[in-house]
Parts: C-alpha cells; sequence; structure tokens
C-alpha cells in the first residue's frame, strides 16, 4: 500500500502498528534487608509486583478509538446527591435527587447508544486505516 500523501510504501495498517508498540508488563521481585541502627539489628523483606502496559508513541497515535466508560456517567449525579445531602428533606434537596437521576439516566443511555451505534462505526472504519513511517500521514485504505 503507498502513501496517498508521499508515495511511499514504507506504510502499516495502525492495527498492526497499535500491535506492534504495545506490550503487557508482569512483574515480581523479591528485596531483602539489613539495618544496624542504635536499637540493634534490624532486618526485613518485602515483594513488589508491577503490572500494565506499555505503549510506544507511535502505538498511542495508532490506538483504535475508545468506547466511552459508563463510571464517568455517575461523576456529575454522585455531586448532585452529595449538594442535595445538605439540603436534605427541603424542596431543593428533593429537586436536585431527581435531577441527579435524570441525569444519570440521560449519561447511562447516551454511552450506551455511542458504544452500541457510534463506537462500531469508527472502529470499522480504524481497521482500514493505514500510517506513512516516512512522512506520518494517516489516511484510509480506500
Amino acid at each position: 500500500m503507498q502513501c496517498t500523501g508521499c508515495g511511499s510504501d514504507n506504510t502499516q495498517r495502525l492495527a498492526v502498528a497499535y500491535q506492534n508498540g504495545t506490550s503487557t508488563i508482569n512483574t515480581r521481585s523479591n528485596s531483602v534487608g539489613v539495618a544496624f541502627g542504635s536499637g540493634g539489628l534490624g532486618l526485613g523483606s518485602a515483594t513488589t509486583a508491577t503490572t500494565g502496559t506499555s505503549t510506544s508513541l507511535l502505538a498511542s497515535r495508532a490506538a483504535p478509538p475508545s468506547k466511552k466508560r459508563y463510571r464517568v456517567a455517575f461523576i456529575i449525579p454522585v455531586a448532585l446527591w452529595i449538594i442535595a445531602m445538605f439540603f436534605e428533606k427541603s424542596f431543593t434537596g428533593t429537586v436536585l435527587s431527581i435531577s441527579a437521576y435524570l441525569i444519570l439516566a440521560l449519561f447511562l443511555f447516551r454511552t450506551y447508544q455511542f458504544n452500541s451505534t457510534k463506537w462500531p462505526q469508527l472502529y470499522r472504519q480504524w481497521q482500514t486505516m493505514w500510517i506513512c513511517h516516512k512522512c506520518g500521514a494517516v489516511y484510509s485504505q480506500g
């Protein structure tokens, strides 16, 4: 596949660039220590674990579109519920509580709608995209 910008054949599908530049980290280490002090001799040990993902700059640029996360939909309603607690049994507290439920329902619906309709289209489009390693252009296969 030749780049549509510079004509170079040094190109790669975004999905492949993303996979090549992403790796999983899962390490475990043990350590032992000896300390001398005014209280005498101290001996200790520790075990540490590290897990995660390492992503190159190219892989970050080539990453697939992300789905919206549902936990973000809870931030504003929870803030409203906390404010409503200060107005406990007043009209304002009731209105804020009802508003929190309505906003939560709206955010959950919009997140579900994006993840089930818009995201699959974006993902299919991403699967047809290429990147040029000469000029950096990102373009569609066809």
